[in-house]
C-alpha cells in the first residue's frame, strides 16, 4: 500500500512539476508573440485594466497542459489507464487543440458568440463521441436525445463559466487551480489516482500561468484559455463519476465549480430579463440579448465594494475554497455526500443571494411588477384566480390524502374530489371572492375568503355523503383538505402585494439612506396607515426616508408598525433630531390646536419643518392662519 501511495505520488509531482515550469517558461514567449501580432485586449468601458493587455496566454497552459501528460506517459507507460481509457488523451488532444483555435481567433478577431457557441458544440460532440457523457453514470438508462442534449448543456455550461469569470486578473486560472485540486483530492480519496493526474497537470500550468497573469497581469488568458479550463473540468467529472451515486457525482463537481457556474447563471437570469424586458436596463440600449456582455459579474459587484483587484481575488478564492472543501469533506463520507452537497449548495446559495443578488433580484421584480400591472393580465384576474384556485386545491387533496395515508386509489381520490372542490369554488364565486381587487384588501375579506372555503366543504362532504362515496378513513382526509386549502388560497391573493412591497424593498435598498432626507411621523394609527400607503404608492421613499414614529401613547413604545419603529414620545424630539438628523415632522393624528401649536413651537426651537397630513400636505402656519380668520369672524 506505501509503495502504491508514494508511487502514484511520485507521479503527481512529476505531472505538477513538469507543467508548472513549461507554463512559467513558455508564457513570456507567447506573450511576445501576441503583442507582435497585435492580439491586444484594448481598455474600455466594460474592462477594468486602463493599459493594453496581450491575450492568448491560455496557448502557454494548453502546451503546459498536454507536454506534462505525455513526458509523464513515456516515463511510466500506462499512467493515464483507468476508467479514462487508453483512447482518452489523443481524443482530448483534438477537441482542446479545436477549442484553442476557435478561442484564438476569438481573441484575435472577436468572433461572433453563436460562432464560439458552435465551436463548443462541435467539441462537446466529440468528446460526447468519444464516450464524455452524463448517462454513463445516470441510475437508469437514459434516451440517447436527452443523454446528448445533458452532455452539451454540462460542456457549454462549464466551458461558459469560466469565460464569463475571466474578466479579472488572476480569477480564472486562480480558481481553476482550486477547482481541479478540488475534484483531485476528491478522486484519490476514492482510489482514481490516474484520473487525478489530468487535473494535476491543470494545476501546475495555472499556477505557472498564475505568474504573469496575477494583478497586475502582463497577459491575459483569452477565451483560448479560459475555455480550455473549463473543457479540462466539465470532461474529467463525466468518466469518473458512479452510477451509484448519481446526485453526488454531478454534485460534487458542480459545488467545486461553485464560484463561476453562481457567475454564470446570475449572468443568463439577468440577461434574461433584459432581453424580454429591454426597458429594464435604464441606459436607453434596447437591444438587449443574452449574449451581450455586461460589467455586472460578481468580480464586478466585489471591486464596486471598494477592494483592491487583488483582495477581490482573494476573496473569490476563499469562497472557492470553502466550497471545495464542502465536496471534498463529502467525498470522504460517500455514503452521505448527497445530503453534504445538497446542504452545501443551500448555504452557498442563500449566502450568495443575500448579498450579491441584488441586480437579479431587482431586475426580476420589476419584471413581475410589469407583468401584474399589464392592463390584458388585469382582465384575465378573475379567471387566473380561479384556475390558481382549483389547481391549489387539487394539490391540497392529493396532499392530504399522502399525509393521512390512505392507499391512492381512484376511489379515495378521484371520484370524491370535484363533489368536494366544486361546491368551494361555488360559494367562493357566490361570496364575489373573484369580484374583489385583492391588492387592496382588510382583514374582514380574508376572514370572508376562509368562511366561503369553511362553508363550501361543509356543502361538499354533505354532497359526499349523499352520494354514499364515503371511504375508510375519509373524514380523516376531508379534515386534513379543510385545514389545508386556506394556505395556497389565501398566500395566492399576497403574491401581488408581495411582488410590489419587494420591489419597492430593493429600491430602497439600492439608493440607500445617505442621499434622503430623514423625516419623523408624529402618531401611529389609522391617519399613519394611510399616510405611509400614499407614501410608498406615490414612490417619496426615494428622495425620503420616516426614520420613525413618535406617539403620546406609552403603550406604544416599542413597538413597530407597518415596518416603522416608534421611537418615543414628543419630549424626545430633540435627542431624535440628533441622532438622525431630522428635517422634519409629519403630524398623521388627530391633535387639538393647543397641542398642535407645542409641537409647532418645539418644531421651530429645533430648526425642522412641520406638516400635517390630510390626505395631502399642508403647512400647520397656513392652517393656523386660516383657524385664526376663522375666529376673528365668529368674534365680529
Amino acid at each position: 500500500m506505501k509503495f502504491l501511495l508514494s508511487y502514484h505520488f511520485d507521479r503527481f509531482f512529476m505531472v505538477l512539476g513538469i507543467s508548472v515550469v513549461v507554463a512559467w517558461a513558455l508564457t513570456p514567449l507567447v506573450r511576445w508573440v501576441a503583442r507582435a501580432v497585435g492580439m491586444v485586449d484594448q481598455p474600455s468601458t466594460r474592462r477594468i485594466h486602463t493599459v493594453p493587455i496581450p491575450r492568448g496566454g491560455g496557448v502557454a497552459v494548453f502546451v503546459a497542459f498536454h507536454a506534462s501528460l505525455m513526458i509523464t506517459e513515456f516515463c511510466t507507460p500506462g499512467t493515464l489507464l483507468g476508467s479514462l481509457g487508453p483512447n482518452w488523451q489523443p481524443f482530448f488532444l483534438l477537441a482542446s487543440f479545436i477549442l484553442l483555435l476557435v478561442g484564438l481567433i476569438d481573441d484575435a478577431f472577436d468572433l461572433s458568440p453563436w460562432l464560439k457557441l458552435a465551436g463548443q458544440i462541435f467539441v462537446a460532440s466529440l468528446m460526447y463521441g468519444a464516450g464524455a457523457r452524463i448517462g454513463t453514470f445516470f441510475p437508469a438508462d437514459m434516451p440517447e436525445a436527452v443523454n446528448y442534449a445533458l452532455t452539451m448543456i454540462w460542456y457549454i455550461g462549464i466551458i461558459n463559466a469560466f469565460n464569463l469569470i475571466d474578466g479579472m486578473d488572476g480569477l480564472a486560472a486562480g480558481l481553476a487551480v482550486i477547482s481541479a485540486l478540488g475534484l483531485a483530492v476528491c478522486l484519490a480519496s476514492r482510489g482514481q489516482f490516474s484520473e487525478a493526474l489530468p487535473l494535476i497537470a491543470l494545476c501546475g500550468a495555472c499556477l505557472g500561468f498564475l505568474r504573469y497573469n496575477f494583478h497586475p497581469a502582463s497577459i491575459f488568458l483569452g477565451d483560448c484559455g479560459s475555455m480550455f479550463l473549463g473543457l479540462v473540468l466539465a470532461t474529467i467529472p463525466l468518466y469518473t463519476g458512479a452510477k451509484s451515486a448519481f446526485l453526488a457525482s454531478v454534485g460534487v463537481p458542480l459545488l467545486v465549480m461553485g464560484v463561476p457556474l453562481f457567475d454564470t447563471v446570475l449572468a443568463i437570469w439577468r440577461r434574461s430579463l433584459r432581453a424580454a424586458l429591454p426597458t429594464l436596463r435604464g441606459d436607453g440600449v434596447r437591444s438587449v440579448h443574452v449574449m451581450q456582455a455586461d460589467k455586472e459579474h460578481l468580480h464586478h459587484r466585489v471591486l464596486a465594494l471598494g477592494l483592491s483587484q487583488r483582495r477581490a481575488a482573494w476573496l473569490l478564492y476563499g469562497i472557492s475554497g470553502v466550497m471545495v472543501l464542502t465536496a471534498v469533506f463529502a467525498s470522504f463520507f460517500q455514503s452521505r455526500a448527497t445530503g453534504i452537497v445538497l446542504l452545501g449548495f443551500l448555504t452557498v446559495a442563500f449566502v450568495m443571494t443575500r448579498h450579491l443578488t441584488n441586480v437579479e433580484l431587482w431586475d426580476t421584480g420589476r419584471a413581475l411588477l410589469h407583468v401584474v400591472r399589464t392592463p390584458t393580465l388585469n382582465r384575465l384576474v378573475a379567471p387566473i384566480y380561479m384556475g390558481l384556485d382549483i389547481l391549489s386545491l387539487v394539490l391540497c387533496w392529493f396532499f392530504s390524502n399522502r399525509l393521512v395515508g390512505i392507499p391512492a386509489t381512484r376511489m379515495h381520490l378521484l371520484l370524491p374530489m370535484p363533489l368536494l372542490i366544486v361546491p368551494i369554488v361555488i360559494m367562493l364565486v357566490l361570496t364575489n371572492t373573484y369580484q374583489r381587487s385583492w391588492h387592496h384588501v382588510r382583514i374582514r375579506d380574508y376572514v370572508l375568503l376562509v368562511a366561503a372555503l369553511v362553508a363550501g366543504w361543509v356543502f361538499g362532504c354533505i354532497i359526499i355523503i349523499l352520494f354514499g362515496l364515503r371511504f375508510p378513513g375519509w373524514w380523516r382526509q376531508a379534515v386534513v383538505f379543510m385545514l389545508s386549502m386556506p394556505f395556497p388560497v389565501v398566500g395566492i391573493r399576497m403574491v401581488r402585494a408581495g411582488i410590489v412591497e419587494g420591489v419597492m424593498a430593493l429600491e430602497r435598498a439600492r439608493d440607500g439612506d445617505q442621499e434622503r432626507e430623514q423625516i419623523l411621523a408624529y402618531g401611529g394609527g389609522r391617519t399613519f396607515s394611510s399616510f405611509r400607503n400614499i407614501f410608498n404608492v406615490t414612490r417619496q421613499w426615494k428622495t425620503r426616508n420616516i426614520a420613525g414614529i413618535i406617539d403620546d401613547n406609552l403603550a406604544f413604545s416599542g413597538r413597530i408598525i407597518e415596518g416603522i419603529p416608534i421611537l418615543g414620545r414628543p419630549v424626545d424630539l430633540p435627542r431624535l433630531v440628533r441622532k438622525y438628523n431630522i428635517s422634519g415632522i409629519v403630524i398623521t393624528a388627530e391633535l387639538s390646536p393647543e397641542h398642535r401649536r407645542e409641537i409647532r413651537r418645539m418644531a421651530d426651537e429645533l430648526g425642522i419643518w412641520l406638516r400635517e397630513w390630510t390626505w395631502a400636505e399642508v403647512d400647520v402656519a397656513d392652517v393656523a392662519e386660516e383657524e385664526g380668520g376663522e375666529n376673528r369672524n365668529d368674534v365680529s
